[in-house]
């Protein structure tokens, strides 16, 4: 009687390369990463402006906070859907979630900043400190 291990068999095989062959995992990859919004950065002379593309979304979804020099915008969602038709019921849960980190830069005040959600856009802006007073010129009167 010959023994055989599980993973020489052809079948068997088969299928534990396929589900260890990282190609498998791909597509999830892929949907992982849709669901991470993109984002377009702007610098102007008053401010930054931040985009937060994130169409289907409710403003009542999204979640922001400074925390030290350090700006955090973050989402999460959860649906039930339950239905019963005759002798089955048909439950489904969907859960999506993401959170972007953006450090800030020394020059922004962060007393000044504002978040609205149109159009499937979260739109936030920043605005910058006012000049330094170490970079003002101030004519001193000698008496």
């Amino acid at each position: 009687m010959m023994i055989t291990r599980r993973h020489d068999l052809p079948f068997f095989g088969d299928v534990m390369n396929t589900l260890f062959d990282d190609n498998v995992f791909e597509p999830i990859k892929k949907m992982a990463v849709k669901r991470i919004p993109s984002v377009n950065i702007t610098e102007k002379e008053d401010g930054f402006a931040i985009e937060v593309a994130a169409p289907g979304m409710k403003k009542e979804d999204f979640r922001a906070e400074v925390k030290q020099d350090t700006l955090n915008i973050w989402s999460e969602n959860k649906e039930n859907h339950e239905e019963d038709k005759g002798n089955y019921a048909v439950r489904e849960f969907n859960y999506t979630s993401f959170k972007r980190s953006f450090s800030l830069p020394k020059s922004v005040d962060k007393t000044q900043i504002e978040a609205r959600y149109t159009d499937g856009i979260l739109h936030i802006t920043i605005a910058k400190k006012a000049a330094d007073d170490h970079n003002q010129t101030k004519k001193i009167e000698i008496s």
